[in-house]
Parts: structure tokens; C-alpha cells; sequence
């Protein structure tokens, strides 16, 4: 499997980051416009907030999924006999934010969420047709707290490097800072 190393100042560059995703599922994108120092300093900054006490002062509550995850609520992976090694924070806009760490995670949030809203144009308009028709949009009626919901992840500060699947791809960026 040939996985495509796409550069994102390229002309082509939305062409065969679709090709790439169409063929092997995955794309590494380089020289994308997320300045690397922002995410630097935010694993620099919750580094040092997952060696504080001050994260069990963010303990979720039992009907909220942001705040701080300790090693004891790993999850173990489908299939696997042993949990993950991770302790983590779920941490969205509209949640709990520690004031220390916040900054920097928002600036990645944001940057992020403007380079995936471009990718999925790329996306869109790089799919043939017959594979497009079939692409669907989520229902932007429903209440914004909806779409919170629908995506568990927001923008997690973890202290372990992970991917997550998310499935609400496509929701427009307004629809969250609406809310």
C-alpha cells in the first residue's frame, strides 16, 4: 500500500489527497498551514497539567463526558485483553477548560477545524461522482448541542498520541460556533 505524502502548498495537492484517501484510506499531509509552535506549546502546557493535582479538579461529572480521565478509566480496545496506558482530557469549546492549557488548545481546535472543513472540499470536489452522490450531510436542523454530542472527541488533549473515528464528518463550522 502506497500511502501518498501530499504537500498541501502543492497545485495538485487536492487531487491526490482524495486519491490517496480513495485508494489506502489514508493521506500525511505536509506543509499545512497549522503553525507548528501552537502545537508545541500545547503539549508543552498539558504535559505539565497532567503531572499537576490540578487535574482531579476536573473529574467529569455523570452527565457532562468533558474533563480530566484518569489512568483507572482506560478503555480496552476491541479485541485486546489488556487496557490502554493513558490517562487523558476531553476537552470541547463549550466544556470545562482549565485556564492554564485552554489557550493553546483552542488555537489548535481552531486551526484544525479550518484545516478539515478545506480538506472535505478537497474531498468533495475530487470524488467522482458516482461516489459523491451517496455522501450525505448531517440533519442541520437539529439543536446544536446535538452535534456536540454526536462527536465525543472535540479536540482531546491526551496524553498518549491516538486517532479518533470520528463519523460526523461534513458538519459545517458555523453550526458549532453558533451554539
Amino acid at each position: 500500500m502506497d500511502v501518498a505524502v501530499v504537500d498541501y502548498t502543492s497545485p495538485d495537492a487536492p487531487k491526490l489527497f482524495t486519491k490517496s484517501l480513495r485508494e489506502t484510506g489514508f493521506a500525511v499531509l505536509i506543509n499545512h498551514p497549522i503553525p507548528y509552535d501552537i502545537v508545541l506549546r500545547l503539549q508543552s502546557e498539558w504535559h505539565d497539567f497532567f503531572r499537576s493535582e490540578r487535574k482531579w479538579n476536573y473529574l467529569p461529572s455523570e452527565t457532562e463526558q468533558d474533563g480530566y480521565r484518569p489512568l483507572e478509566e482506560a478503555e480496552t480496545a476491541v479485541g485486546a485483553e489488556v487496557k490502554d496506558i493513558k490517562e487523558y482530557y476531553h476537552w470541547y469549546p463549550w466544556g470545562r477548560q482549565p485556564e492554564l492549557e485552554s489557550a493553546s488548545a483552542a488555537a489548535v481546535y481552531e486551526a484544525g477545524w479550518s484545516l478539515a472543513a478545506e480538506l472535505l472540499t478537497w474531498v468533495e470536489a475530487n470524488t467522482p461522482e458516482e461516489i459523491s452522490k451517496n455522501f450525505s450531510m448531517p440533519n442541520l436542523a437539529l439543536p446544536a448541542i446535538t452535534w456536540r454530542r454526536a462527536c465525543r472527541c472535540g479536540a482531546c488533549c491526551c496524553s498518549r498520541r491516538h486517532q479518533h473515528d470520528h463519523g460526523v464528518a461534513g458538519i459545517k463550522r458555523t453550526r458549532f460556533a453558533s451554539a
